[in-house]
């Protein structure tokens, strides 16, 4: 009944519905019009764009490496690893608290952590910025808790499928 009742009200000229589809038809064709109307980018204009982009990442990559060395040369890894408890599987409440001796002790002040899960990978990342790059630890998660699993000085999420 509903249905028959929109069919109805889509055909009858001026309801609210005819005006509605009216508009969507019209806001299809314009955008049509305005894709047809793109200029198409010749073949040595696309590779000079890909050489530009190769180019901006490979400044980023190399910005990264230097401000990884700085952090390297500045003992970050061993700062954390002085904070990090006796046990390696900690509960959450003993990750907060090891948040917190980070934030207090380290030259990087404020970690955060938060709870990742896949298919591969259930855990928690604890992190912290500097600059470009994201210092970070990775816990994975076991029946008893969480268990230190790495440190990393630039952490991405393609490293939870490794």
């Amino acid at each position: 009944m509903f249905s028959s009742q929109t069919q109805r009200q889509a055909t009858i000229p001026g309801t609210c519905a005819e005006v509605l589809l009216t508009g969507r038809r019209q806001l299809r064709t314009l955008k049509q019009k305005s894709r047809e109307a793109r200029p198409t980018m010749s073949l040595s204009q696309a590779f000079q764009k890909v050489r530009q982009l190769k180019l901006l990442s490979d400044q980023k990559r190399a910005e990264k490496r230097v401000v990884i060395d700085a952090l390297k040369e500045s003992g970050l890894y061993q700062e954390v690893c002085q904070c990090l408890p006796e046990q390696r599987v900690l509960s959450t409440e003993d990750i907060d608290r090891l948040r917190h001796r980070l934030a207090t002790t380290t030259a990087l002040h404020e970690w955060s952590w938060f709870v990742v899960g896949n298919a591969l990978f259930h855990g928690v990342v604890m992190f912290s910025r500097f600059k470009t790059v994201a210092p970070a630890l990775l816990l994975k998660s076991t029946a008893n808790g969480f268990e230190l699993q790495s440190f990393h000085f630039d952490f991405s999420t393609q490293q939870l499928m490794g």
